[in-house]
């Protein structure tokens, strides 16, 4: 038996998180753009924008994960934002995104 949508939308989800993890670093750390909790919700909304990328499962996985498997690690465990306002900005990200794409 191969492998379902929802497994590969769950795959493609965690892979991107792993990746956008190890591209981010200790960015939100060191201020510039993403400083302070302006920037970290920007940072939200920015990787809510790919998250129509996703079918509905990776969207969930994305959702329910991204928050300690991105967020937290990159605030090296000292997060500003509490994981409501992180879901919330990555909902606004994925809402603008998909505005931007019917617009095309």
């Amino acid at each position: 038996m191969g492998i379902t949508s929802a497994e590969r939308g769950r795959e493609a989800a965690n892979d991107y998180m792993r990746r956008l993890y190890k591209a981010c670093g200790d960015k939100l750390l060191e201020g510039g753009s993403y400083g302070g909790k302006s920037g970290h919700l920007r940072f939200a909304r920015e990787t809510g924008a790919a998250l129509p990328d996703f079918n509905d499962e990776g969207q969930k996985e994305v959702q329910h994960s991204s928050y300690s498997v991105i967020y937290v690690r990159t605030c090296l465990l000292r997060p500003i934002l509490d994981a409501k306002d992180w879901v919330a900005a990555l909902l606004i990200g994925k809402q603008h995104s998909e505005e931007i794409r019917r617009a095309r």
